[in-house]
């Protein structure tokens, strides 16, 4: 039988093996073909993967086997509730901020159109003039730590007794989730989110987990709302059905293969899109690869979120040059990332970030709230690497995460003499 420790060790190979397991089975489906990427590519992207694989498998595995003294420090429902309200209305006042600045861009607060509304969002983060001033800076640094608050509310819905209460916290929480979604209407935010949610509440072992016929229900709803939503931008952007099969085709750099007629003509144009973007990232890298040389931007594009403010503070931007990249703005992952930033060193690079970001979230296995809440974005960024880059999404979250996950390790240690029984002479 696996033990606790084990079984909380193995769930980083396991989202790492779980997040490339459907992009690569896409991949080699009759589904569509590239013609530019050729066949010994294809392999080392799959060499690279396994490596990657092997080396979560041993980060978590030496992590483990190390005996250290743990002491459980139990989550009361009182804090646990203030903290999921707490982080809650900080998230909100931020969303206020950050719209508060979209809507002078924008021409107002609209959300009639949210397809619209994103599309002129893309565009503007592009050109840099709708979230360029400090309160939009001050607005995201505020929404970032939103995870303690969806870590919370799954541990205080497990041990809080009350329905009521428990239904009210949820909607706090639920409210401020919607409220993020409208700000930048990113699907993938919002499903990073849940991601979070469900891998505290598989840490924590929630009895929700058992409920197999509303997570079956949950699921199929989610799969529903991403095909209706790019139905939409689809309509958006496209006023004939059949050019815009061409034109998404040909996007992609593809060409239809029997099973992708298949999902066109009988599953719609939405279905293949998904698809599509669930397999895109390695053609995509393969081809950044290929076409494009480094910038070796040495961590400035992954790290971009980090640096950027930084940067600007001090008087001297830095942005890594990509004037000379041919497939801006398409999907490469976390491994064409470190291509942007290490160049022919990448390999390396993603496997030694693999291993220490591993090895930093085992740091915290008896920790408290903010421990939990490192650890499980550190398994959701994991489970996302084939899709995006991880780092440059979501860099800012996962160091102030950490940092907030250190001061609480060590104020706990501080506390533990007197926990131990230890009395100062």
């Amino acid at each position: 039988m696996i033990g606790k420790d084990d079984r909380h060790a193995s769930i980083y190979s396991k989202a790492y093996l779980l997040g490339w397991s459907l992009p690569l089975l896409l991949f080699v489906s009759p589904i569509v073909s590239y013609s530019d990427i050729s066949s010994g590519y294809a392999w080392w992207v799959l060499t690279v993967v396994v490596a990657g694989y092997a080396v979560s498998v041993f980060a978590s595995r030496n992590a483990a086997n190390r005996r250290t003294l743990r002491i459980e420090h139990p989550m009361r429902s009182g804090s646990l509730l203030q903290l999921a309200v707490f982080f809650s209305i900080l998230s909100f006042i931020g969303g206020l901020l950050v719209l508060s600045e979209q809507s002078n861009f924008l021409g107002g607060w609209s959300f009639d159109n949210l397809e619209e509304r994103y599309l002129a969002l893309i565009q503007s983060s592009s050109e840099g003039s709708a979230t360029n001033s400090i309160w939009s800076t001050l607005g995201n640094l505020m929404r970032s730590v939103f995870f303690v608050a969806v870590t919370a509310i799954v541990v205080y819905t497990k041990i809080e007794r009350s329905w009521l209460r428990r239904i009210v916290a949820s909607a706090i929480v639920a409210a401020a989730l919607l409220q993020s979604f409208f700000v930048n209407v990113s699907r993938l935010q919002f499903f990073f989110f849940l991601i979070n949610a469900a891998t505290a509440a598989i840490l924590v072992g929630h009895p929700i987990l058992k409920q197999k016929k509303w997570l079956i229900a949950a699921a199929v709803v989610c799969v529903l709302f991403l095909i209706r939503t790019t139905d939409q931008r689809l309509a958006s952007t496209f006023d004939d059905d059949s050019f815009a099969a061409t034109a998404m085709v040909g996007l992609f750099g593809a060409d239809l293969q029997p099973l992708g007629e298949f999902i066109v003509d009988h599953l719609g144009l939405s279905a293949f899109i998904l698809v599509m973007y669930i397999s895109q990232a390695i053609p995509e890298f393969v081809r950044l690869v290929i076409y494009n040389p480094s910038p070796h931007a040495l961590g400035a594009h992954s790290l971009f979120l980090v640096v950027a403010p930084i940067a600007r503070v001090l008087g001297s931007p830095l942005t890594p040059d990509m004037s000379a990249i041919s497939n801006q703005g398409l999907w490469w992952g976390f491994l064409g990332d470190m291509y942007l930033d290490f160049g022919a060193f990448y390999f390396v690079a993603y496997l030694c970030a693999l291993f220490v970001m591993i090895r930093v979230a085992r740091g915290f296995e008896s920790g408290g709230v903010f421990g939990l809440t490192f650890r499980a974005m550190t398994v959701s960024m994991i489970l996302i690497i084939p899709f995006t880059g991880i780092f440059n999404t979501y860099a800012v979250s996962y160091f102030v995460l950490l940092f907030l996950a250190v001061l609480e390790k060590r104020s706990r240690h501080l506390r533990r003499p007197a926990e131990l029984g230890f009395k100062h002479a």
